[in-house]
């Protein structure tokens, strides 16, 4: 297929990994749509394809905060560390679970950096409703 659409991971990312294109345009909640979502909040819903307009009809690949990250580097699925809020949150709920990592290995492992506080210039009008 061209593009795979998904969702529920409540991430908005635009990336192509070894010649597929994933994407996912989470609106968020609005807690979300300061950060995760933020692309969203700030640009609007993405026009994928457009059949009434020139070529091309599908939509760019979007710059997306999560898209960059996951285009920074390989993915270390074996360096899964949560964050320690999440941590404290499962040793609450489930006392004998064998959490990974800790704040330490937390803070060695590969992170998104700041945030991307304005879209404006990296996107085109078009693709956006």
């Amino acid at each position: 297929p061209d593009v795979h659409v998904f969702g529920h991971t409540h991430l908005s990312v635009d990336v192509e990994v070894q010649g597929q294109r994933y994407i996912q345009w989470a609106l968020g909640n609005p807690r979300e749509q300061r950060k995760m979502t933020n692309v969203v909040a700030d640009t609007g819903m993405l026009v994928l394809y457009d059949s009434g307009g020139d070529p091309p009809h599908m939509a760019p690949v979007q710059f997306t905060y999560w898209g960059n990250y996951f285009q920074s580097g390989p993915r270390a699925p074996s360096e899964f560390c949560p964050p320690s809020y999440v941590r404290k949150l499962v040793q609450y709920q489930y006392p004998d679970a064998d959490i990974p990592g800790d704040d330490e290995f937390f803070q060695r492992t590969r992170h998104g950096g700041p945030s991307i506080t304005s879209y404006d210039g990296r996107y085109e009008a078009r693709w956006r409703q």
